[in-house]
């Protein structure tokens, strides 16, 4: 497999500073490997067999061309180089989800589209794979057939410590020409999740990943002017035991309908993805004219 190297053009450095900084006065060192710790014994997820697809389309990755994952009642729109925006009907979640990966070897973050690789885009789910001469990350998008939500699953293979940092800007908005207002977002430290809310406190939602470090602390009166961020410390030993899962839900129900959503999202991912296979088979095989055995 073709490897690109590394782009000048990285994050920040003032966002890593300030994201690894949000744990009062410790020397950064210290505060990343103190939540590293805690994060190691949080919950993977099972590598599980991927089902073979005679439709999938596999081939280098090419940044500006259009990749889905959807469902029922929700979709990840975005494009090969792994950004998306997110919708749990009737709602847009966030938009400009991005991945970026920091390692020893840099003073700034990687941005993923300069290290999209390859995908494969089938309809049960999309892979973007993200490679380094240091690691490689598959980065799936699942989106269950009947869920308010879905996940990205990072299946890592590294050598050192890798950081994954996650960005995005939260929404939660109908489609155009339906509206709503004072969205807000925030931290909450007690569901470990970013809730984007709004003012009536119908509508909700969640994202977050069980690995994640606390993020910088960001006003919760209204939507944040720069894009949110959260980190996911990931060690070889991690690695080695599943996916990383990071988790978006939403729903009109209240917060509480969203976290329903969100927590029957990580526990169900395999069963999630076995329906959704099924289902895409039986769509091709019933309805494509694929010919009967014996006909």
């Amino acid at each position: 497999m073709k490897r690109r190297s590394a782009h000048p053009r990285h994050f920040p450095l003032a966002l890593a500073i300030l994201l690894l900084g949000a744990l009062d006065s410790a020397p950064p060192a210290v505060r990343l490997h103190a939540q590293a710790a805690g994060a190691e014994a949080q919950e993977t997820i099972a590598r599980f067999a991927v089902e073979p697809n005679p439709v999938a389309l596999t081939g280098p990755a090419r940044p500006s061309r259009y990749m889905e994952a959807s469902g029922r009642r929700a979709a990840f729109l975005g494009r090969e180089d792994g950004s998306f925006e997110a919708w749990a009907y009737p709602l847009k979640i966030l938009h400009g989800f991005n991945l970026a990966f920091g390692i020893s070897a840099y003073a700034d973050p990687i941005p993923g589209a300069d290290l999209a690789s390859t995908v494969d885009i089938r309809p049960e789910s999309a892979t973007v794979r993200y490679a380094h001469a240091a690691f490689t990350v598959d980065a799936t998008w699942l989106v269950p057939l009947n869920e308010g939500g879905g996940l990205v699953l990072l299946d890592v293979h590294t050598s050192e410590p890798l950081t994954v940092y996650v960005r995005f800007r939260p929404d939660l908005k109908p489609m155009w020409p339906a509206a709503l207002g004072g969205q807000y977002s925030y931290w909450d430290d007690a569901v470990k999740a970013y809730v984007i809310g709004e003012g009536s406190g119908k509508n909700a939602a969640l994202v977050s990943s069980p690995l994640r470090l606390a993020p910088p602390e960001q006003p919760a009166h209204n939507l944040p002017d720069a894009p949110s961020l959260f980190a996911i410390r990931i060690t070889p030993e991690i690695a080695a035991r599943g996916l990383v899962p990071i988790v978006m839900s939403a729903s009109v129900e209240k917060l509480d309908g969203a976290k329903k959503i969100y927590a029957k999202l990580l526990g169900s991912v395999e069963a999630s993805y076995r329906e959704a296979c099924a289902h895409y088979r039986a769509v091709r095989e019933e309805m494509a004219g694929s010919p009967k055995r014996g006909g």
